[in-house]
């Protein structure tokens, strides 16, 4: 039996979380937002757009919660996001392989428990 702690999302809504996300975070590359956002403003602006689909404190608590294990996930195990100075920015792997002119000259280490990207 799962922990009552355990949050749990269908992989539908997971990939939505994601792209939503991520697509956000183009949008404040693109106005200029130097540095990411933090994660708590980051999951606080996913669900004030989710305010119409909330009924209860509950429910926005799951989503809140939700939001926040996806940008876990997308930061610790698919690498697509990364943690610096307690901000969240995305990472562009296509645009760091057109640098590089071959997506074999990518090597990846690990930083403070951070997978990193550099390009060679």
């Amino acid at each position: 039996m799962p922990s009552a702690s355990k949050i749990r999302i269908g992989h539908d809504e997971y990939v939505k979380i994601k792209i939503e996300l991520e697509n956000h975070l183009k949008e404040l590359q693109k106005a200029g937002t130097e540095g990411g956002v933090r994660q708590q403003e980051l999951v606080e602006w996913y669900v004030n757009k989710e305010m119409n689909k909330i009924d209860t404190v509950d429910q926005a608590t799951q989503i809140y919660k939700q939001v926040a294990c996806v940008i876990n996930k997308l930061i610790k195990q698919e690498h697509t996001l990364v943690r610096t100075e307690g901000c969240i920015t995305l990472i562009d792997h296509h645009q760091r392989q057109e640098k590089a002119g071959r997506s074999d000259s990518i090597r990846a280490r690990s930083v403070v428990g951070i997978r990193v990207v550099k390009a060679l």
